[in-house]
């Protein structure tokens, strides 16, 4: 083997493992947005376990995708302890989706945009519950098929 053979096996692995700015780009936006969603997780999830959400866990699950039968077909209108609960809890999921946003801004600001509208729906709904606009419908449904469309989206 010639030395010229001999520097091209030794340096062309090393050229072959160096990633490009973009690739390194996409991995930090990976990273970063992988990170938001966990810490934004967390943070419903401490919400979701709090004592002013307690009147709520019977209708709502912890994940709206595994959403038990009962909680898919419940008309039942919502009391005023549960509106005591939305209103209490609110401000605090408010805080965990800022957070979101903001990093995803930073990153991908047309997920941004996504989120941003399904959240202010989410809200619209909540209101909408709240003023008592569903009559014999199921919230939870309402919410769970508003999800497709944000996964269309993205």
């Amino acid at each position: 083997m010639t030395k010229q053979q001999i520097i091209i096996l030794v340096i062309l692995p090393l050229m072959t493992a160096c990633a490009t700015a973009a690739q390194r780009q996409c991995q930090t936006i990976v990273q970063s947005n992988t990170a938001a969603a966990a810490d934004a997780k967390a943070c419903t999830q401490a919400v979701y376990q709090s004592p002013d959400f307690a009147p709520l866990r019977a209708h709502v699950p912890p994940d709206i995708r595994a959403a038990t039968l009962d909680q898919m077909t419940d008309t039942a209108t919502v009391i005023p302890e549960e509106i005591t609960a939305l209103k209490a809890t609110h401000a605090q999921i408010s805080e965990c989706r800022t957070r979101y946003i903001q990093t995803l801004i930073t990153t991908t600001p047309s997920l941004a945009v996504i989120f941003t509208d399904d959240f202010t729906k989410a809200d619209t709904t909540l209101i909408e519950l709240i003023q008592e606009k569903f009559h014999g419908e199921n919230t939870l449904m309402l919410v769970k098929h508003g999800m497709p469309n944000c996964k269309k989206r993205l």
